[in-house]
């Protein structure tokens, strides 16, 4: 390829990349030491809603080895909102297919998967949410678990 064909190239990639990226309001990964996560680790995010007028969705970001002997995670999600009022939810990420095949993008021996939490929510007030996340697998321990995350996007009109 020509180099004066590069600059457009480039120009393209980055309109693309920051347009994909203009309904974000968060997101955070936290690595999980050593990639043993422990039931008493809790990963914690605040993220501050400006306009609540508008619906909003939420994911959950996981990282995981190839390696990760079950197919799917089980999550214990906690919100609290302004009043400091909490709602705790559980969420079920499938991970891999029947077969074993791991859904996401993956690199090496890690994947990455981004999962929904909630669609189309409102927020009642503006300000300072926060969420925590612990894994409610039967294990104390969770290994092969490497970060854990979260995504909070407007919802495209």
């Amino acid at each position: 390829m020509q180099k004066s064909n590069l600059f457009p190239l480039a120009l393209f990639i980055i309109f693309i990349t920051m347009s994909c990226n203009k309904n974000r309001v968060y997101e955070k990964n936290v690595e999980i030491p050593g990639s043993l996560w422990n039931k008493s680790y809790m990963t914690q995010f605040e993220f501050t809603i400006d306009d609540n007028t508008i619906p909003y969705n939420l994911f959950v970001n996981v990282r995981h080895s190839e390696m990760f002997p079950s197919r799917n995670l089980w999550l214990f999600i906690t919100t609290t909102g302004l009043d400091g009022k909490s709602q705790r939810d559980t969420l079920n990420c499938i991970l891999a297919d029947d077969a074993g095949k791991w859904f996401g993008s993956g690199m090496g021996d890690m994947f990455d998967i981004q999962i929904p939490f909630k669609k189309k929510i409102g927020f009642p007030a503006k300000g300072m949410y926060k969420i925590n996340i612990e894994h409610g697998m039967r294990n104390d321990v969770l290994a092969l678990i490497s970060e854990i995350g979260l995504r909070v996007e407007k919802v495209s009109k």
